[in-house]
């Protein structure tokens, strides 16, 4: 019977540490503040049907201005949370 209590105990124990690893994880994805040489003041998380030209209407700023703070960013195939830049200073 001791046994069984052990092994109940050490299956709690693996979902404990299993949750603070998501958990770590999740955060782990907030966006840096400076990325490829663009310091980066205010980020947008995509939603479904973006493009460049959408979401620097949004934010009150000039396409070229998103393709400078977002360099590498595909204007045609944003996915849903992506993190972009909407303010800052490109290099």
């Amino acid at each position: 019977m001791a046994n069984y209590g052990n092994i109940k105990l050490a299956a709690k124990l693996l979902l404990f540490f299993t949750f603070l690893l998501l958990i770590s994880a999740a955060e782990s994805r907030q966006p840096a503040a400076k990325c490829g040489g663009v310091t980066c003041q205010k980020f947008y998380a995509a939603r479904s049907g973006d493009n460049c030209a959408g979401v620097a209407a949004k934010n009150h700023m000039s396409e070229d201005l998103f393709k400078a703070l977002n360099p590498g960013v595909n204007c045609y195939n944003i996915f849903v949370y992506q993190w972009l830049c909407v303010k800052g200073i490109p290099v």
